[in-house]
């Protein structure tokens, strides 16, 4: 646990020394929490650069191969052989180190919001606090190649202007929602992947008269998009599932603060186990396509600030 004491239980804990009271906007900013957000960041960066591979070795390269399989007859058989050895490395290499990476991440993102929504580490949930050395490794790594600008603020700033019981949740609520929402676009996008490239090389094969008995050996370098685009519209279908099922958890909570339905020790206990769901979730989820993110960022932040503000009112 020394990890967790120095970098979460200094800048965390200390608030539990005086009367609380809803200091995350200005918590979230300090220089320790930006530090644990900049070693989270490069840790799912590694993880992203990992499954860009994934998507050139798995997608783009069997498109390739595929196209060359239809233009070139005596390529065919050596490029079946090529789509498999991909497929077997994917599952035996790649992704077992891309699962790595977003594990650790994980942690240091347990790690910013124990701090930050002052919750204890619950090693139950995550285990072992991530090694300081791991934390400043990834922190620097970050720096080099990367701003804090899209660091600060991480939750809105609204929460601020309610009590830390239900700040918590309503920090809560925003991640869940977001996440939730970009992983259904995600897999929206998969599945009409998987639908477009192999229509798309049948209608080829149609259209340059390829034999009836050559065309599975064509599509057959598809194969592994089309295992990766299903594979992911589903995995991704889940999560967002999941997501919302937590949400509703976290609403169904707030809806009892509101009432009066609720202690101040209780609700830092439910907040707690929402935080484990959270955690679990962060370390088992699949990564979105890269871009996706940034894409959405702008105006998904715009409606959860809004979302956050509504509720307050």
């Amino acid at each position: 646990m020394l990890a967790i004491s120095r970098y979460v239980g200094n800048v965390g804990y200390m608030f539990r020394e005086i009367d609380p009271v809803n200091d995350i906007p200005a918590r979230q900013n300090d220089a320790a929490n930006i530090r644990l957000l900049r070693a989270r960041q490069e840790l799912f960066y590694r993880a992203k650069i990992v499954f860009i591979i994934q998507l050139v070795l798995t997608v783009l390269l069997p498109v390739i191969a595929a196209i060359v399989g239809l233009m070139v007859e005596a390529a065919r058989p050596a490029v079946a052989v090529f789509s498999l050895v991909v497929t077997l490395l994917d599952v035996t290499v790649l992704d077992r180190t891309q699962r790595r990476h977003i594990r650790s991440a994980a942690k240091v993102a347990e790690c910013f919001d124990c701090s930050v929504l002052d919750l204890p580490w619950n090693a139950l949930s995550a285990g072992k606090a991530p090694d300081a050395e791991l934390i400043e490794e990834a922190a620097t790594s970050w720096s080099r190649h990367d701003t804090d600008a899209d660091l600060v603020d991480w939750y809105p700033a609204e929460v601020g202007q309610t009590d830390i019981a239900r700040a918590r949740l309503l920090c809560h609520r925003s991640n869940l929602w977001y996440d939730a929402t970009l992983r259904r676009f995600n897999g929206s996008l998969v599945l009409l992947i998987a639908w477009a490239i192999p229509l798309s090389l049948a209608l080829a094969c149609w259209l340059t008269n390829v034999p009836f008995q050559q065309i599975a050996i064509v599509l057959t370098p598809a194969a592994p998009v089309l295992v990766w685009s299903v594979r992911e519209h589903f995995r991704q279908k889940d999560a967002a599932e999941s997501q919302e099922q937590t949400k509703g958890e976290v609403e169904a909570i707030l809806a009892r603060i509101d009432a009066g339905d609720v202690e101040p020790g209780e609700a830092s206990a439910l907040a707690r186990d929402v935080q484990n769901a959270l955690y679990s979730r962060r370390a088992s989820n699949p990564l979105t396509i890269p871009g996706l993110y940034g894409l959405r960022r702008a105006a998904l932040e715009l409606q959860m600030k809004a979302a956050v503000a509504d509720r307050l009112r």
